[in-house]
């Protein structure tokens, strides 16, 4: 039987892009050449995809990833000859020290693992940067999220709340021997994070661990593929992002943004 598809909605689109943008800033501003993505989950979107910008930008990049669902998206975005993945915990990474200029994580490094240890390995293999991306607990959404997963009985597949404030991101850093040199929020449409129906049926729809995709049979379908490989960003994907690199004030950008991100140092 065939797998069902799944597109990624425009949400996840727009999360895509804004992560892109970060990594293409910090490609810039830390004269990156390579990059560990630690582990390399979807989050409920197709697996090992998010750092596909630093593949069209030419560096080299290692999945942490079971399986090879990612190859697909790679394919389709024209950068399959710069990735490469292992199977790997990240709190005990297969990796020389310094082996590569950037490690980073999107939002699932605390689900299974001790996020701190998880953090010192991040250290070990980074040259020159690390970076970790967060649900964002301030988020308006949130209480609604985890209403719904109790009223509906599902299990709490999202990882510890205790990672999703920025204040406790940075002790974890701080513990970890990292130097934090920015923080900062992210992905900031007007709707709230999750929505709810879209998570309600990924959940019902797998046993596993929805939120690591490379656990949901589905065949995904991801609209960055073809914005990777030149495509136009779609024109209220564009008006999300205008708006998202105004001015606007911290308190409204933290209730607002779906995620937050730490930069830091080895």
């Amino acid at each position: 039987m065939q797998d069902p598809v799944e597109i990624e909605p425009g949400g996840i689109t727009y999360d895509r892009i804004r992560t892109g943008m970060l990594l293409d800033r910090l490609v810039t501003g830390f004269g990156l050449r390579s990059a560990v993505e630690v582990p390399a989950f979807g989050a409920k979107a197709a697996p090992g995809l998010y750092s596909l910008s630093l593949g069209a930008l030419g560096l080299k990049v290692l999945l942490v990833s079971p399986g090879q669902r990612w190859e697909k998206g790679w394919k389709e975005a024209g950068a399959f000859n710069r990735v490469s993945s292992i199977d790997a915990r990240p709190d005990n990474l297969p990796i020389e020290n310094n082996a590569y200029d950037l490690a980073w994580n999107f939002v699932t490094l605390s689900r299974r693992h001790d996020f701190v240890n998880s953090l010192r390995e991040l250290r070990r293999v980074a040259s020159k940067c690390v970076m970790t991306i967060h649900c964002n607990g301030r988020n308006i959404g949130h209480p609604w999220h985890q209403f719904l997963h109790r009223q509906l009985n599902l299990a709490w597949t999202h990882g510890s709340t205790e990672f999703m404030y920025v204040k406790s991101a940075r002790r974890a850093y701080a513990e970890a021997g990292l130097h934090v040199t920015e923080t900062g929020y992210l992905d900031m449409p007007p709707w709230p994070d999750p929505p709810g129906f879209r998570d309600v049926r990924l959940h019902r729809a797998s046993r596993a661990e929805v939120e690591e995709s490379n656990d949901l049979h589905v065949e995904w379908r991801a609209p960055i593929t073809d914005i990777i490989r030149g495509d136009p960003v779609p024109a209220w994907l564009k008006a999300l992002s205008f708006v998202e690199n105004l001015p606007v004030p911290s308190p409204v950008r933290r209730r607002f943004s779906h995620l937050f991100y730490v930069i830091a140092t080895p």
